[in-house]
């Protein structure tokens, strides 16, 4: 490939990706092994892994696409909000 196309096209891929996004990823173990994954600010993104470590590949891989189709079709890339926090309830004896 020519060296000034190849620069070129280096270019438009830094350009393409200049911005991070970060979601919150949850990660929950099956019954038969593996993990479902999913994403909750992204409605519908969801994926799974026999790994933990297979499951975040494969989720970042479907965020992703997820946010590449948004972008496709001209829609805002979703904004998180969302708080995690662990409650405490009593159950009786």
């Amino acid at each position: 490939m020519h060296k000034a196309r190849k620069n070129a096209l280096s270019s438009k891929r830094a350009i393409r990706y200049n911005r991070t996004m970060r979601y919150t990823a949850i990660f929950e173990a099956q019954p038969g092994g593996g993990y479902h994954a999913f994403c909750p600010a992204l409605v519908g993104c969801h994926s799974e892994g026999d790994t933990l470590d297979e499951s975040v590949a494969n989720l970042r891989e479907a965020i992703a696409v997820y946010l590449e189709s948004l972008q496709a079709h001209g829609e805002a890339l979703p904004i998180e909000d969302l708080l995690i926090k662990p409650l405490d309830i009593a159950v009786p004896a």
